[in-house]
C-alpha cells in the first residue's frame, strides 16, 4: 500500500511509532555517553561491551529495551545482571520522543529535544556522584544559540535567546549556592541551557520551582539520608518538559 493512501491519522501514528524507535535508539547512545563521558573515554570507540566481562555486545542483543527483555537482564556471556536503567533510560527517551511529536510542530521538535536529552544525561551523571564535564552543554548550546538566528520563529530571536542565557546562568549560579559542590556545575550549565532555548521567563519559574523542590526534599535529608544523592537537575529535566508541553496552552488562554 503506498503511503499516498494512507489515511492522516495513520500516516501520523507511523510517524509516531517510528520516532518511538529513533528515541529509543538514541537512548542507547545516551547510556553510552552517561557512562563514558564523566570517565573521559571515547564515546565512539570501543564499541558496546559488558561492564563485567568487557565482552563486546552482539547486534541483535543491543536492540533497545527488548535485548534487556530477552536476556533477562543479563549478559549472554557471563551472566552478570544489567542494570535495569539502561532499557529505563531507552524507554524515557523512547517516550519523550512520541509526546513532543504528538505536541509540537515538527521545527520546535527538533528544537527542543537536544535541550531535553542534554538534561536527561545531566542529572544521570550527577545521580552517579559525579560533575557533568562543560563539553557535555556543548551542542545543546551550539543549537541553541544558532538555531534562531537561522529560523527567528523557534524563540524570540537571538537577542531573546541572549536574555534568556544571561538570566540562566545568574540564576543557575544563585541556585547552585545550595547544592552539593559536584552538583554546582551541572545546575548552572543546565539553567543556562533552558534561558538560551526557552526564554527568561520559562528559566525563572523552572529555577524557583526546581530550587524550592530540592530544598524542601533536603529537609528531609537527616530522617531520609538517600535524598541528599538526588541532585537538583533531577526536578528541572522533567519540569522544563512540562513546561514546553504546556505553554502552547498558556499562550492560547493569553
Amino acid at each position: 500500500m503506498p503511503l499516498t493512501s494512507l489515511s492522516p491519522e495513520t500516516f501520523g501514528c507511523l510517524i509516531g511509532a517510528w520516532l518511538f524507535v529513533v528515541g529509543a535508539a538514541v537512548g542507547s547512545f545516551l547510556n553510552v555517553v552517561i557512562y563514558r563521558l564523566p570517565a573521559g573515554v571515547s564515546i565512539v570507540r570501543p564499541r558496546s561491551h559488558c561492564p563485567a566481562c568487557k565482552g563486546p555486545i552482539r547486534w541483535f542483543d543491543n536492540v533497545p529495551v527488548l535485548s534487556w527483555l530477552v536476556l533477562r537482564g543479563r549478559c549472554r556471556d557471563c551472566r552478570a545482571e544489567i542494570s535495569i536503567r539502561y532499557p529505563a533510560v531507552e524507554a524515557i527517551t523512547a517516550a519523550m520522543f512520541l509526546v513532543l511529536y504528538v505536541a509540537e510542530c515538527f521545527s520546535l521538535y527538533l528544537f527542543h529535544l537536544p535541550l531535553l536529552c542534554t538534561l536527561l544525561v545531566a542529572l544521570l551523571i550527577e545521580y552517579d556522584g559525579h560533575r557533568p564535564p562543560v563539553r557535555l552543554f556543548v551542542p545543546a548550546l551550539a543549537v541553541g544559540a544558532l538555531a534562531p538566528a537561522v529560523w527567528p520563529g523557534l524563540h524570540s530571536g537571538p537577542t531573546g535567546s541572549l536574555t534568556g542565557l544571561a538570566a540562566g546562568l545568574l540564576l543557575g549560579w544563585l541556585a547552585s549556592l545550595c547544592c552539593r559542590p559536584k552538583q554546582k556545575t551541572g545546575l548552572l550549565m543546565c539553567l543556562a541551557c533552558v534561558g538560551l532555548f526557552l526564554g527568561w521567563q520559562a528559566v525563572c519559574a523552572l529555577a524557583i520551582a526546581t530550587v524550592a523542590i530540592h530544598l524542601s526534599l533536603s529537609a528531609f535529608g537527616r530522617v531520609w539520608p538517600g535524598l541528599r544523592r538526588i541532585p537538583a537537575t533531577t526536578w528541572l529535566a522533567p519540569a522544563t518538559l512540562a513546561w514546553i508541553l504546556a505553554w502552547p496552552g498558556w499562550l492560547r488562554v493569553g
